[in-house]
């Protein structure tokens, strides 16, 4: 194993005991409800789809960090994702809010194996799921999607990057999975180590499952927790389906 990957294995033992063994705090311990995290979200329009502008201009000058957004429809899920300067703690927005103050439901976030383009054959988003009040839900209603009827009825979520592009993509599993870090697992520039892993996710999704044509496709897995005290992580893996360039802010 290479020193990088080690670094990046430590990254996910820090990442499988806070937010997949408990999911933090976040999931049993309560605090006074607080005021929902919404000044990112008025820089937004909430109508549109893969075509919609975010003002990616006035979140960099608030934290240079944030480098995309993502919606998933009929959920909360609408948030920045954020990922580390190389001197920064690679889990950092794990336990902190956008202004670096230390908070258990964390930000969204991928670590810095991946590209900020979602470039990679598998990019990897984690996010915490807040299971007492007074969190951000962060990921808590990816959770909708163990339902078979909005699994069916929800096939896409929606990715805009800070290069302009709006990325459409399609659900192709829903499952809990062991506490991997997938990134570490295996080299998935070869298209036989990718077919496995969308292999692996399908068997173990039952009926929420859609094909995946492509031999290699851009994948994007969300990642967050189970429940308290599992050891699992609850993914939702997507192909991208569609991408366009969002329109210029007026």
């Amino acid at each position: 194993m290479t020193k990088k990957k080690q670094k990046v294995k430590f990254g996910c033992l820090l990442l499988a005991v806070l937010a997949a063994t408990g999911c933090s705090k976040t999931e049993v311990a309560e605090k006074e409800p607080q005021p929902p995290v919404v000044e990112e979200k008025k820089k937004i329009d909430l109508n549109d789809q893969v075509n919609r502008n975010v003002d990616f201009e006035t979140l960099n000058a608030a934290n240079e960090d944030v480098y995309a957004w993502i919606s998933v429809p009929d959920t909360n899920v609408d948030y920045p994702i954020y990922q580390s300067k190389p001197d920064m703690e690679e889990d950092y927005y794990l336990l902190h809010k956008p202004d670096g103050t230390y908070d258990e439901a964390g930000s969204l976030y991928t670590q810095k194996e991946n590209t900020r383009d979602f470039s990679d054959p598998v990019t990897v988003v984690y996010g915490h799921t807040a299971f007492a009040p007074g969190y951000e839900p962060m990921f808590s209603e990816l959770h909708k999607l163990e339902d078979l009827d909005f699994f069916q009825a929800h096939p896409n979520f929606y990715v805009y990057t800070e290069a302009g592009k709006g990325l459409r993509y399609e659900v192709f599993a829903v499952t809990e999975f062991d506490d991997r870090l997938i990134l570490g697992s295996e080299d998935f520039s070869d298209p036989a180590k990718l077919k496995d892993l969308i292999a692996e996710m399908q068997q173990s999704a039952g009926e929420r499952v859609r094909p995946v044509e492509e031999d290699d496709p851009d994948v994007l897995i969300l990642s967050t927790c189970v429940g308290v005290g599992s050891s699992r992580r609850f993914l939702v893996g997507a192909r991208l389906v569609e991408q366009t360039d969002t329109p210029s802010e007026m």
